[in-house]
């Protein structure tokens, strides 16, 4: 963890401490298309509520 911290600073920790809890809840591999999917498919759900209807 510092080692990451000291290359990305609080967001890139945070960060990966996100993606390898998806990797534990769903047990989805590195670089894998449903990976891939849920992160997109969750960033467009955050530009929805945003803007307050859908994109």
């Amino acid at each position: 963890a510092e080692a990451v911290l000291n290359m990305g600073g609080t967001k890139q920790l945070a960060s990966t401490l996100i993606e390898e809890y998806i990797h534990l809840r769903h047990g989805w591999k590195d670089m894998t298309r449903e990976l891939q999917n849920f992160l997109f498919d969750k960033l467009v759900s955050v530009g929805e509520e945003l803007v307050g209807e859908p994109l």
